[in-house]
């Protein structure tokens, strides 16, 4: 048990809350593995795959965010410690409360909030889902945390529950040897044309 937790424990740090200048305070999750900074799902609640994809181009109130794949997701289960995807358990209860803490939920139900969204990955139905859904077993709580067997949703298809799961590539610093190599050249060479004159 203690193990769990901490494994639990030291996956979640891979997720970290971040502001946005205009989506506001702890609106984006960065996962510090992959450098993908996800977007709080209750931001993207009540928009069908086509009218999102619409909103994420030029101009649009999603521009710079793209749909994640099923698989993008379930590697962003997996970092917040998440030890069952794709299965109903009740191992995963702390660590799927903690990112529905983090990242907004989309629904309540029976006073438990749940994750509802889409992915930009489909079958030939319709869009994949990615749930984070929370259901009783002889009274005892427990998660479906699944990219596999949740709901499929037409591309047309919206409702104020379900959310899309957005993310933008984190922009990667320039590491500091590489920056300051740059920095001597230009030194080194606007003193070269100094002399030259």
């Amino acid at each position: 048990m203690l193990v769990g937790l901490l494994v639990s424990i030291s996956s979640q740090a891979a997720l970290l809350s971040q502001d946005d200048s205009v989506w506001g305070v702890g609106s984006l999750t960065l996962d510090q593995t992959t450098g993908l900074q996800w977007l709080d799902l209750n931001l993207s609640t009540n928009f069908s795959f086509n009218a999102m994809v619409a909103e994420q181009s030029e101009g649009g109130l999603y521009e710079g965010f793209r749909y994640a794949t099923s698989s993008e997701v379930e590697t962003l289960f997996v970092h917040a410690g998440i030890p069952e995807v794709n299965a109903s358990s009740a191992a995963n209860t702390a660590s799927a409360q903690a990112l529905i803490s983090l990242m907004g939920g989309t629904k309540t139900f029976r006073n438990t909030v749940e994750i509802f969204a889409i992915t930009g990955s489909s079958n030939p139905t319709g869009l994949n889902s990615a749930i984070i859904d929370h259901a009783f077993n002889d009274g005892v709580a427990f998660y479906d945390v699944n990219t596999a067997t949740g709901p499929i949703y037409g591309a047309d298809y919206s409702d104020a529950s379900i959310g899309s799961w957005l993310v933008a590539d984190a922009i990667t610093p320039v590491p500091v040897p590489a920056a300051w190599l740059f920095f001597s050249s230009a030194l080194v060479l606007l003193g070269g044309i100094k002399r030259h004159q």
